[in-house]
């Protein structure tokens, strides 16, 4: 029943860097810089240090968000009534154009960086629960899951590992399953039409926070690591 990489769509995909630097008030500069053209909307919030800039891209919502010590690049859909799940495309695909256009920024990142991330919730739709149970059971070999017999699994799990750039650094690998029923509504009725079964994963690729290295020279070796054992966990699953 395991499926490939291809077949999994992408709900959300995110990069975040953290800094002890002062981040500097360029939101609108550096979301232009990635995708040659003005946002929609623009946020900021100057007590608490924190702005956000957004717009349609890929069509997706490229969003950037900057709060103190903190600045997230994000890729996702919007819920909507008919669509209630995001879904804007196969893993395979939003992951790399997403890794392109953030190198951009990352190329030359205007702060010290001393810890990187990045995440993604991704989704695999299935017939039912016992299908997903079942897809479950192949994904995370520590659990025996009674596919007929089982409801409300929550399975959360880190399993670090040592990076191949960096040997002292441990990173950590941050997985979350679940078999997620959605209730599909009427628009205009609000009436419950019918129900989607999904396979769905959380996942958070990142460098320790007790570091205090600068990381900013690695990054460019770093991000493509830490993408690598992101897609390693959408294709294997819980693997050590």
């Amino acid at each position: 029943m395991k499926r490939s990489l291809d077949d999994w769509r992408v709900e959300l995909i995110r990069v975040t860097v953290f800094t002890r630097d002062e981040i500097p008030a360029s939101g609108v500069e550096w979301w232009k810089q990635i995708t040659g053209s003005e946002p929609d909307s623009i946020s900021s919030k100057p007590q608490l240090r924190a702005f956000s800039v957004s717009g349609p891209l890929l069509d997706s919502q490229f969003v950037l968000n900057v709060g103190p010590g903190r600045i997230d690049w994000i890729l996702g859909g919007i819920p909507t009534v008919d669509n209630p799940v995001p879904d804007i495309g196969t893993y395979v695909d939003t992951e790399k154009q997403f890794a392109d256009l953030v190198s951009k920024w990352l190329a030359n990142p205007p702060i010290a960086i001393v810890r990187l991330a990045c995440g993604a919730i991704v989704h695999l739709p299935v017939a039912d629960k016992i299908e997903g149970y079942r897809l479950l059971s192949e994904l995370l070999p520590p659990l025996d899951i009674d596919a007929e017999g089982s409801s409300d699994l929550l399975y959360q799990i880190n399993r670090p590992r040592t990076s191949t750039i960096i040997p002292a650094l441990r990173v950590n690998r941050l997985s979350k399953w679940q078999v997620l029923l959605v209730s599909l509504v009427e628009a205009v009725a609000g009436r419950k039409t019918g129900i989607i079964t999904l396979c769905r994963v959380e996942l958070d690729m990142n460098t320790p926070a007790e570091s205090n290295d600068n990381l900013s020279g690695h990054v460019g070796s770093l991000m493509p690591e830490l993408f690598s054992l992101l897609r390693e966990i959408v294709e294997k699953g819980d693997v050590k």
